[in-house]
This record gives C-alpha cells, structure tokens and sequence, in this order.
C-alpha cells in the first residue's frame, strides 16, 4: 500500500496542503489559494534558460512553486511550474506530467511549451491559463445544465484526446479543469498519468499494464498504490489495481454528477467509504439535491452508465460518452415536429434539402480512408504469407500504428474544421507530417512483403523507423519549423522527396535485395530538389548514416554536419540532435576524440530542450561510444546503464531493447576489461532476446556471438567457440552459407581456434574475409585481417601475415582515410611483420607513419603512441641508427619509469632498448642503469608472464 499522505481523501473543494510526492490540483495552484508554508524561490526578474523571466509567484504546493513569467523570445506569457525538489518522487510525477503533456495538442489540454532545469529542479513552461477552474466558474453564478454539459463535455473532448494519445489522466476532477477567460476548458495536471494500449475506440479491452512500472519511480509507493483523488475514482483505483481509460470515464462522470447535481454521487470521507458507497448506490442514483432544473434523463442516465463499478459495464469511451451528453432529443422532435405540421410547400423543400444532407458526409470521418490503401486486410494477407511466423507478433504493432494514425489525422481536421481552435496552416502541417508518417508505412510495408530472409529477421524492429505519431501533434514543435512551401508545384517535390526519402530508409530493412546507399543518394538528391530544409535535413542524416553503415566513404562526416545547420535552421532541434549525435559516433571510431567531444557537447543541450525520448537515447549510445573511445570506461557504462534504466521506465518501449541495451552494456564492459561483468550481461541479453524473438532467430545468434567473444576473452575457448559454431548454424539456416550476415561469427570462431592453437583458424578467417570483400565491407575487412595477420605471425607465416596487414591498411584508408587514429595498430602490425621479415626499410617507413598518426590524433602521451617509439626504437637498432633510437626514447625513459597508468610492458621495453642503443653508443654505465630500472619494472610485477626477464637475457648478450 501507499503511504498514508498518498492515500488521505484531498478533499477538493476546499484549499488543502498537498502531500509530498502527491500531486496537488494545477487550478488551485494558479489561484494561488493552496498552501504549504514555503516561501517563493524565485525572486522577480530571474531568468530561467535564458528564456523566461520571472513576473511573480501565483501560488504553492507540494510540487513546488507555481510562477507568472514572461517568454523574452515570443513576447507571451507563461505559467512556469518549477519542481520543489523535496523528494525524488515529486520530480518524478513533475517530469511524467511534463512527458504526457508534451504528447498531446488539443485546444481543450493544458499546452507544455518546454521543459527545462533550473538550479538542480526540474521547471515546466506551460500555457497560462488566466481564469480558474472548473469549480470556480460553476461558483461564479447560476448556470443552465446546457452550459454546464458543453463546458464538461470540451473538457472531455481533452480528455479523449489524452487517451487517443495513449495516456490515462488518473486525476480527472473540476480543480483539474481549467476555464480561460475565453471560456475554453483546459484538461490540466497530468503527473498521475500512464501509458494505455491505442485500443479504445476499436472496442478492444485496453492493453493493462501493472502498477511496478508506474510507480517504481515514485517515493514511497509500491504495487497497489493509490494515487488520485478518492472522491472521484473508481473502485478499481481504489483497490490499487490497475487502471485503463475508463477509470478517467468514471472521475470525468462523477465530477460532471456533482457539478450538476450539487452533491458528489458517492460522499467523499475516506477511499473505504466512498468504495462501499460506489458498491452499494452505483445502480440507484437519484437527483436530489440537484442545483439545477430540468437536468434531461438522457444525461443522467449517461452519467449512471459511466458510474458503473464494474468497468466493463461502462461506456466503451470517453468520446462515445461525450457524443451522447451532446446528443438533444428534443432538438430532434422539434426538426420532426416541424416538418409534420407544416404547408405541404415546406415538405416538398425539406425533403429533398434532407436528401441532400445525407449524402454529405460529416467532416473529418475520412481517416480510416485516407490510410486504405496503405493499410488494408488485403494487405495483411499478404504480409501474413510473406513474413510466416514473424507475422503473428507484428500484426498487433503496425495495427496499433494505423490506428493510432487514423485518430490523429481526425483529431488534427477536427481542431480546424470542428472545435475551429486550431488554424489552416497548423493543419497543413499537422496533416504533411501525418503524410510522411503513412508514407514511411507503406515503404516499410512494400519492402517487407518481398519476404526476403532479411526482411524477416528484421519484422521484429521493422516499425522502429517510423516517424513518431506525437511529433505531428505537437503544435509548437510544428510551428517553430521552417514553413511549407505553398505553391503546388514545390509541394510536389516536397512530397516526391518524403516518398524517395521512406523507400531509402525502408530500404535498410533489406540490404541482402535493395541498394540503401543508392536510394539514399537518390533521396538527398529529391531532397536538395525540393528546397524545404526539414525533409533535407532527413535526407542529409540518412545519407550519411546509410554510408557510414556500408563503410563506404568518408564524405559521412561532412553530411552529418550539413544535416545538423540544416536541421538548426529549419528549426528541428530533434534532428540537428540526432545528427550531431551520429557525427560524435563517427568522429570517436575514427579516433577523432576532440572532435567527437564537442559534436556530443552540442546535441546534449538540443536533445533536453527537444525532451524526445527517442533522441536523449541517441545522444547516449554516442556519449557511451565517445567515452569508451577515450578510455574513459566507468562514463560508458554509467550510460549504458542508463539507457537499460529509461527502458524500464518506458511502458512502450519496443520489446527488443531490454535484450539489446544488455548486449551493448556487455561490449563496454568488455573495452573496460570488466569481463565476468560482460559475460553476465551478454548472457542476459541472449535470454532476453530468445523471449523476444525465438531461440533461433537471427537477432539471437547475433548476440550468441557476443557472448561467446565475452567467455573468449575470459580465456575460456572452448564454451567460447561452442556458443560461436551455435551462432553460426543459425545464421547459415537463416541466411544461406554465402551471406555476410555470418561474418562476426566466424571471426569469433577462427578466434577461438586460434587461441586453441588450431590450425584450422586460418581457413575460417579467410572465409569471413572472402564474405566481408564480396559485401564491400571494408571496416569489417579490416578488422578480420587484423586477426588474420595475428593468426599468421602465431604460425610463423609471416609472408602471409604481410599480405593481411597490407590489406587491412587498405581498407581502413579506404573507408577513413588515410591519416585518421584507427590506422595506428594496423601500421604497428605491418612494421613489426617486415622487421621479423628482416625488411628493416619498410619496418621503419610503417613506423614513422604510424607515430606521426598517434602524435596528431591520439597525442603525445597516449600508450599506443609510446608503444609506437618503442617498436620504432627496436627497427632504428636492428639498422644501426643507436643515436636516433637514444634520441627517441633517452629524454622520456625516466618520466615512464614511475608511471603506473601504462602497462609495464611498455615502459620495460622502452629501458630494454635504450640500453640496447646506449651499449652500442659505448656508454655502458647508462646502459647498465636502463636495465637495472627494467629490472625492478619486473619485480613490482611478477604475476605478468609476458614481462621480459631483462636481466638475465641482457646481461649475458652484454658483457
């Protein structure tokens, strides 16, 4: 149960002190009439984000303080709700209720403008409502149930809209109501509120999710908490069980009952009482007491049904239950009245008038066939023979999209064409970015229809690329966005480059059939074509993307940059985050890091003000990337923990990502060295996925292989290699022998054969080699020729281990360029090969290469760049250049003699080749005192078996 402030009766119709962690009633505190005591933190004139200017307080609560303020940047003022940071649960509701706002754009829901962070506390910046509530204004003088039904009624269209969204309220009630002075009633205070299934208004029970998630971030509630206001909820919310939308349905009657009425219909004392009233009075309501007269049955048996305590038994919407309050019967008998008593004249004129308005359609009932033909049972059928056993769990998903599609584009033509709230040009807009929403659909769907191997592998995340259905009723986001185009003929390239732009990112779903990289190329080329910054924005980053992917050409780097202005000057925030995001990946692989640092440190701020959940994860995967690239392992995986906490968080978040934030939290764990961690969280990954997907799907080999490189790295070959060949059935199964989808397994296979000391390893390698080279995946070629040319040393074929390090070089250069950090080990491998193939001039030209990439790229200080001067020391010695080696390593010997940060395998190797190069300068006093520290390196050390033992093998070859 919840604690007992979370329980206690806030009796609303009076100004009460709110709990902490409880949210109090947004009207009350606009008022400025709820009390807690604390004092305004803010004086007048603060600014909050270099934004928002503080006029005054205007009221208090348990969330914190409530402030008029005016927005500099648009000239309009704003009502700043600012967090009072007195528990971790009350910032947790203040950033659900900031969550579930920003979802929605209704003329008849609160609008959040923006949410933000000031001084450690969270602060929302929401539309100021000048009124009060909804009790105030029914307070303010008599008024006809008319006027009280419409009011409720609007209120309720907010509310419907909420739920169309996926959001249940939880704390309908008239102080949550909020009336503007223009007499529009806003739906405010969201910060109970919850995700729901897209299912009511098909008539389908809506999707029941349990109360751990809801409230596992709150302070002091658990599973069974209840949370709300007693006297309007329904018993099932007083139980604690779980709620869907028709708990909203019963608060938004029993609210409307009191206001008509004048007496809630089941008291109010504790939740026990109001329970048991619920259970014993539901059937039997009366209208005594009733403060207005003539209240119609037809109303007040609506409100009956929608007090049922049996929730089946209630209205199957909130928008079924407003139609019917709206419904006046007697409106009808007059029309019917009129037509039988009047001249024959007028019947002969009103019929055919009637005639002619039946076969006008109401406005805005066409969405269902504005999504026919992309969306169709035919259409499933299809889809149903083509994807097999893939389809049974992607059927519910993209019917949960098209519905959730329909009851935007209804909701978007009804804000301008029936409540007349919402202007022409917000409706263009709405409705292009519903376009491109139905667009992406129907490319995803025409791809996956081929029923290709990979198209079934990936049915599972298929509708992660679809465009976020929230975005398209986001008014404010849509308003700060460059304008659309009007004249018809670039509307027409705009939606030539949105098509051409879908196929091209449909197209990655099916890389084994359809060429991404050139249908990109012809998307950006539609983009650039159409002249409307926010689709070439897009165009921009899924070029690049898609190259970066195919490792196919550096110019990726410069079109993530251009996608990031373009997208900051159209005013997309979201996008130029996602693409700065994407550049500090790219930047970091190519050991960039300074670069990369300041791509992250620009989209952090523009992911936050965009608070799309969505791009704060891309922004962290890069962050995760950027740090482990810079050795700074422990701020990888505090974000890869991270991005596993906002799943669980996240009521809809796609059922894969449990399993893969496991997998990506496995491969940093395994760059930090933390391998018995690594091999946990891959193991739990391969569960998770095998849950999700079955136990021989693609998805779950992909991720076998990484576990099975995590136990390698253990130093347990042979469960690495079983786990490995496993991955590699599947993939074979699924795929074909010939595909490069089989690739990270057979590198982990030749391996584990090498680590086996199996001659066999050779074969394998080769085999992912020739798959990589037919695929043209040269970061992939790159890297298994790294093994290759390891394997190759180990037998003691250098020759061949010369043509894999040569080869490897070429592909890097190819996909990087050729100066960038990643060269760095490959160019160390080809030296030390030709120096042990006595090719001393090719050895030092690799080595002179390599240390000036190391200086530039990674620095002067970095170990791969000292381990650089140690080989190249070695190569100046077998040459005979001892001045230059003891020039070379002399001035630094003693600054990594004391140095604990480096492997000491470095810093012994270092003093072993100066006294080598002292020696044969003559100065064998120096010589003797190189070696003497090398020794004592050794010492210090002596679990390492890879230390040289310095002394004995020097000290006999110098005497």
């Amino acid at each position: 149960m919840a604690s007992a402030d979370d329980a206690a009766d806030l009796d609303s119709s009076t100004p009460t002190a709110v709990a902490e962690g409880e949210v109090g009633s947004m009207g009350s505190l606009l008022r400025g009439v709820a009390s807690t005591g604390a004092e305004a933190t803010l004086a007048p004139g603060t600014l909050l984000g270099d934004q928002y200017r503080i006029e005054r307080a205007v009221g208090r609560g348990g969330m914190g303080v409530v402030y008029l303020a005016t927005d500099q940047r648009l000239g309009r003022q704003v009502a700043i709700k600012l967090g009072a940071a007195r528990s971790s649960g009350a910032l947790a509701r203040l950033a659900r209720e900031a969550a579930a706002l920003a979802k929605l754009s209704h003329p008849n829901v609160v609008v959040v403008h923006q949410v933000g962070e000031h001084d450690q506390r969270v602060f929302l910046a929401m539309e100021y409502v000048d009124g009060g509530t909804a009790r105030e204004w029914l307070g303010r003088g008599p008024r006809t149930w008319r006027a009280i039904v419409a009011l409720y009624a609007a209120a309720g269209d907010g509310l419907a809209a909420a739920h169309a969204a996926g959001l249940i309220h939880r704390d309908f009630k008239p102080d949550n109501v909020l009336v503007g002075a223009d007499q529009r009633p806003r739906v405010a205070d969201f910060g109970l509120v919850r995700a729901i299934a897209l299912a009511e208004d098909a008539g389908a029970d809506p999707a029941r999710t349990g109360d751990t998630g809801d409230t596992a971030d709150l302070d002091a509630t658990r599973v069974g908490a209840i949370l709300g206001t007693p006297a309007y909820m329904p018993p099932e919310q007083l139980a604690g069980a779980e709620v869907d939308a028709r708990a909203d349905q019963f608060a938004f009657c029993a609210s409307l009952w009191e206001a008509l009425c004048g007496i809630r219909p089941f008291g109010g004392a504790t939740p026990a009482a109001v329970k048991s009233s619920i259970e014993s009075s539901a059937p039997a309501l009366g209208e005594a007491g009733a403060r207005v007269r003539g209240v119609p049955r037809h109303v007040l048996a609506a409100l009956r049904r929608g007090l049922q305590p049996d929730r089946a038994a209630r209205w199957p919407s909130v928008a079924a239950l407003v139609a019917e309050l709206r419904r006046d019967p007697a409106a009808r008998r007059r029309r019917l009245g009129l037509v039988a008593g009047g001249a024959a004249v007028a019947v002969a004129i009103a019929v055919p008038l009637a005639l002619r308005a039946s076969r006008t359609p109401p406005p805005c009932t066409d969405s269902a066939a504005a999504l026919a033909a992309t969306w169709s049972p035919a259409r499933a059928a299809t889809l149903a023979t083509a994807l097999g056993a893939e389809w049974p769990a992607l059927a519910p998903k993209i019917e949960a999209y098209a519905r959730a599609w329909q009851l935007g584009h209804r909701d978007a033509c009804r804000a301008t064409r029936v409540a007349r709230s919402q202007s022409e040009e917000l409706l263009d807009r709405r409705m292009q970015c519903l376009g491109r929403a139905r667009t992406q659909l129907d490319a995803v769907l025409t791809t996956l229809t081929a029923g290709t191997a990979t198209a079934r592998a990936t049915a599972g995340t298929a509708l992660e690329v679809l465009p976020e259905l929230a975005a398209c009723a986001d008014a404010v986001g849509l308003a700060s966005q460059a304008p659309l185009p009007t004249e018809p003929a670039a509307r027409v390239r705009v939606d030539e480059a949105e098509r051409v732009l879908a196929v091209a990112r449909a197209a990655e779903l099916d890389r084994g059939r359809l060429d991404p990289v050139a249908k990109a190329t012809q998307a950006l080329a539609a983009a650039r074509a159409s002249a409307w910054p926010p689709v070439l924005a897009r165009a921009l980053a899924t070029h690049a993307n898609i190259l970066e992917e195919a490792g196919r050409s550096p110019a990726a780097l410069a079109e993530f940059r251009e996608a990031a202005t373009v997208a900051l000057a159209a005013g997309v925030d979201a996008d130029a985050a996602t693409s700065l995001a994407d550049l500090a990946w790219a930047l970091a692989v190519r050991a960039r890091g300074a670069e990369a640092e300041l791509a992250l440190a620009l989209a952090r701020p523009l992911a936050e003000r965009g608070g799309e959940p969505l791009v704060r994860r891309r922004v962290l995967g890069a962050a995760a990337i950027v740090a482990t690239r810079a050795g700074r392992h422990d701020e990888a995986i505090a974000a890869r923990r991270e991005l596993i906490a906002m799943t669980a968080r996240d009521p809809d978040a796609p059922s894969g990502w449990a399993a893969s934030d496991q997998l990506n939290l496995a491969t940093v764990l395994l760059n930090a060295g933390r391998t018995e961690e690594a091999v946990a969280a891959a193991t739990a990954a391969v569960e998770v996925a095998e849950q999700v997907f079955g136990e021989h799907h693609p998805t779950v080999a992909r991720y076998r292989t990484v576990l099975a490189a995590s136990e390698l790295n253990l130093g347990r070959a042979e469960p690495a290699l079983a786990l490995a060949r496993r991955a590699q059935a599947d993939l074979e199964a699924w795929y074909g022998p010939a595909d490069a989808h089989l690739i990270d397994a057979l590198e982990t296979i030749g391996n584990a054969l090498t680590r086996l000391r199996d001659p066999g390893a050779g074969a394998v390698l080769e085999r992912a080699a020739a798959l990589a080279r037919a695929a043209n995946l040269d970061g992939e070629l790159a890297r298994i020729q790294s093994r290759l040319a390891v394997h190759y040393v180990g037998v003691g074929q250098l020759d061949r281990a010369a043509a894999s390090g040569a080869e490897q070089v070429r592909a890097l250069e190819q996909t990087l360029g050729p100066s960038v950090g990643a060269l760095v080990e490959p160019l160390l491998l080809v030296g030390y090969v030709a120096r042990e193939q006595g090719h001393l001039a090719d050895s030092r030209a690799a080595f002179d290469r390599a240390l000036a990439i190391a200086e530039t790229e990674l620095g002067d200080d970095h170990p791969a760049t000292h381990n650089l001067r140690v080989e190249l020391g070695k190569t100046l010695v077998a040459l005979g250049e001892v001045t230059a080696a003891r020039d070379l390593l002399g001035g630094r010997a003693a600054a990594l003699a004391g140095r604990t940060d480096l492997d000491p395998l470095i810093i012994v190797e270092t003093h072993t080749v100066l006294a080598d190069a002292l020696w044969a300068l003559g100065d064998r006093t120096a010589a003797r005192a190189a070696i003497a520290v090398a020794r004592k390196v050794v010492a210090a050390a002596p679990d390492r078996r890879d230390l040289p033992p310095p002394v004995e093998g020097w000290a006999a070859a110098h005497r």
